[in-house]
């Protein structure tokens, strides 16, 4: 609950000893998916992300690129993959992007309210040479879609530029 989540962060910040850090990561790392998606516990993630290095927590980010698609689409953890846009730095970024725009999950993404804010915070951190070269590899497979999947991916993609 909310109460817990604000003792938990307290605890969190207030760590120094590797092994203390290390139990709490594992314990998110073993629960992942029910803490992301908890409409507290994604709290206690992000503030992971802003107390400790990324390089404490490879195998969150590991968890988070791998199901980066249906978590993008879900209400409390796309919080969390909007922070990831903020703070990870180009290695994991870049991973993010090629999952995000690829051609056979941006149709979903599209549909979704909390994929769209994902795809639209993403556009925004890229540069115009990497906004243009998503618009022609999705131009590209235009025709690998539905009609109304196109219209959607075609006011997607005026967008981008």
């Amino acid at each position: 609950d909310q109460n817990g989540v604000c003792v938990l962060k307290k605890f969190m910040s207030t760590l120094e000893n590797g092994e203390h850090i290390k139990s709490i990561l594992t314990f998110i790392e073993k629960n992942f998916l029910s803490i992301i998606q908890s409409s507290y516990g994604n709290y206690a993630i992000q503030h992971i992300f802003d107390i400790w290095s990324v390089d404490c927590y490879p195998n969150i980010v590991t968890m988070i690129l791998d199901n980066i698609i249906s978590l993008s689409m879900h209400k409390h953890s796309s919080n969390v993959i909007e922070k990831c846009i903020d703070i990870f730095k180009a290695y994991y970024l870049n991973k993010m992007i090629v999952k995000l725009f690829d051609t056979m999950t941006i149709s979903s993404m599209l549909k979704n309210k909390y994929g769209n804010i994902i795809l639209l915070k993403a556009i925004h951190i890229l540069s115009l040479n990497e906004k243009k070269a998503i618009k022609e590899n999705l131009s590209n497979k235009l025709h690998l879609l539905s009609n109304k999947e196109q219209s959607r991916l075609f006011s997607f993609i005026t967008e981008i530029l």
